[in-house]
Formats: structure tokens, C-alpha cells, sequence
């Protein structure tokens, strides 16, 4: 008896849950117009990013215009001066403006990470695909959530 109650109180709490749900990002504004400059794979990645979450049910309409650089760093040599991890930085000035009231605003998003370099040249390059793909995906998504949090302040 003592092991079936064990055993009840078990499955039961294994098969409640605590109600968590994941609140989607809704933003309050519409992207009209992305101008991008500098690196092109990367203003070109943020610019699909960008307006993946882009809604036309919003009324406020803003434009943007992104500079976006990439500076690749040695960070560590070993002892025979072999290159062993390297630093990606990706900065984006974003300069965006409120169309109806023609605000202008700007903002500067920085993102540093590092990677190791791989015995085969393939898979360092891989390495450092991957990385700046995660880096701007944060980019994409800071700069969503500034312009954002900037349009339910005013």
C-alpha cells in the first residue's frame, strides 16, 4: 500500500505541470524601409532578421538604416605561435526614424565571442559561420527589443 501511494504522488506530479508558458514577442511598430551599409553578409543578415518579425497590422512606422562592422582578432597563440582562438566583434550603429513624427533616434549595439581553431580549415571556418550567426541574431534581437521598449516609453 505504502509503495502504491509513493507511486501515485509520483505520476501525478510528473504529469502536472506548472502552468509555464512562453510569452511572444509582439512588437508595437511596422518596418517600413532597412537601408543597410558596411559588411554586406552581415547588414544583409540582420536586414532579414530584422524584418522577419515585422507585422503590417501597426501603426507606427519607422525606418532603419544599419551600419554593421566586423573585426576579427587573434586572441590566443600557443607556444609555437600557432594561432589558436580568435575574437569576433560585430558593432552596428542602428539610426532609426519614427516616420509620423520623424524622431530620430540612434543606437550602437556591440557584440564580442571568441572561437577555437580547429585542425582542419573547414571546420574553423564553420566555427566562426556559426558564431557570427549567433552574433547577430543577437544583434537582430537587441536592436528589436530597444526599438521596442523606446516606443512603449513614449
Amino acid at each position: 500500500m505504502k509503495y502504491k501511494l509513493i507511486n501515485l504522488v509520483f505520476f501525478l506530479l510528473l504529469l502536472t505541470n506548472c502552468g509555464f508558458e512562453v510569452v511572444k514577442n509582439t512588437y508595437n511598430f511596422n518596418i517600413s524601409e532597412v537601408n543597410t551599409e558596411g559588411d554586406k553578409k552581415i547588414s544583409y543578415a540582420l536586414k532579414n532578421r530584422i524584418k522577419i518579425n515585422d507585422t503590417e497590422l501597426n501603426k507606427n512606422c519607422i525606418k532603419i538604416n544599419i551600419n554593421s562592422k566586423k573585426i576579427k582578432l587573434i586572441k590566443e597563440k600557443n607556444i609555437k605561435n600557432k594561432i589558436t582562438k580568435y575574437e569576433i566583434k560585430i558593432v552596428s550603429n542602428v539610426k532609426y526614424i519614427i516616420l509620423p513624427e520623424n524622431i530620430t533616434k540612434i543606437l550602437t549595439i556591440s557584440k564580442t565571442a571568441d572561437f577555437n581553431v580547429a585542425d582542419n580549415k573547414v571546420e574553423t571556418l564553420n566555427n566562426e559561420k556559426k558564431l557570427i550567426d549567433n552574433l547577430i541574431d543577437e544583434i537582430a534581437d537587441e536592436i528589436l527589443l530597444k526599438i521596442s521598449l523606446d516606443f512603449n516609453d513614449s
